[in-house]
């Protein structure tokens, strides 16, 4: 679409620190920020540009028997949580606060593709949003509790409102999103 509509555009993606990003958008460094809904002061616009619902998997040996997910076999294994943060929860261990109860996390990383390689040689679960899961080999099943679906908002300075630019991209990548499956939840 970009090639076809504005070949001489190229686009730089890259990980910015959350305490940042508000200035980085406000000093025109950044033109978007792609994230969770991250409440900064009234200069910051939002629209939504993915909800997806939270799914588990394992390597699919070792659900061989297929048996359903039950909380209890949820608690019991250890997880692999992906995250840029050193420190911190995310939505599914807040769901499971909310229920009283707290998983195992065996190991964090940065980065999806080595949380599916990993859950690919080991007996870790992984909680993630169910797109991504049906990209990777594994066995998928649905949580065995309540969790809110993961949500991604297009993030922009209120400086960046007319810019005839920013407006055509942002129109593009709500376009796009809502094109993918990444919205339907």
């Amino acid at each position: 679409m970009l090639k076809k509509e504005a070949p001489s555009m190229s686009i730089s993606s890259y990980s910015v620190d959350r305490d940042t990003a508000e200035r980085e958008l406000a000093a025109g460094q950044l033109d978007f920020a792609i994230d969770a809904l991250f409440v900064f002061p009234g200069n910051i616009c939002y629209l939504p540009l993915i909800s997806q619902p939270y799914v588990c998997v394992a390597r699919a040996e070792a659900q061989g028997d297929r048996k359903r997910m039950t909380l209890t076999r949820y608690l019991e294994a250890e997880h692999i949580h992906v995250s840029s943060r050193r420190f911190g929860s995310g939505h599914i261990d807040a769901a499971l606060d909310s229920l009283g109860h707290k998983r195992v996390i065996g190991l964090r990383v940065q980065h999806y593709l080595i949380a599916a390689s990993v859950t690919e040689q080991t007996e870790l679960l992984w909680s993630l949003p169910k797109a991504l899961a049906e990209t990777y080999p594994l066995h998928m099943t649905e949580l065995p509790f309540e969790a809110e679906p993961m949500q991604c908002y297009l993030q922009r300075h209120k400086n960046a409102h007319q810019d005839p630019a920013n407006i055509w991209m942002r129109e593009k990548l709500v376009e796009l999103s809502s094109a993918s499956t990444l919205i339907q939840a």
